[in-house]
């Protein structure tokens, strides 16, 4: 049993709509993929995105590819933390009475 797998939730960026024909649209924000899942795929994959459910062992393809384009994230993923990183070269430290404090970090793309 592969126990990192088991420890996946839903992005905070996930963004979803129902298609013409029944099925899902999924759009996760942070990631920019957009994902169209059939009607037949909709439920399960509905079921896979409520948090708290368990994941699949072994992990079939439709569910290795929600983690692949961070749909699902690690459970101890800090998505804030991460994007105000990734789009602003820094994150927060600490918490002061005053607000946040702030570290800028350079970096080269």
């Amino acid at each position: 049993m592969n126990h990192d797998a088991l420890l996946r939730r839903p992005s905070s960026f996930n963004v979803q709509s129902e298609s013409d024909d029944g099925g899902l649209v999924l759009y996760n924000s942070y990631t920019g993929v957009i994902a169209l899942f059939s009607p037949e795929e909709r439920n399960q994959v509905l079921e896979w995105l409520k948090a708290g459910t368990p994941a699949p062992d072994p992990a079939p393809p439709l569910y290795a590819g929600l983690v692949e384009h961070g749909f699902l994230v690690h459970e101890s993923t800090d998505e804030l933390r991460r994007a105000l990183y990734y789009c602003y070269g820094y994150f927060p430290l600490s918490s002061t009475s005053s607000g946040s404090s702030m570290v800028e970090v350079d970096f080269l793309i």
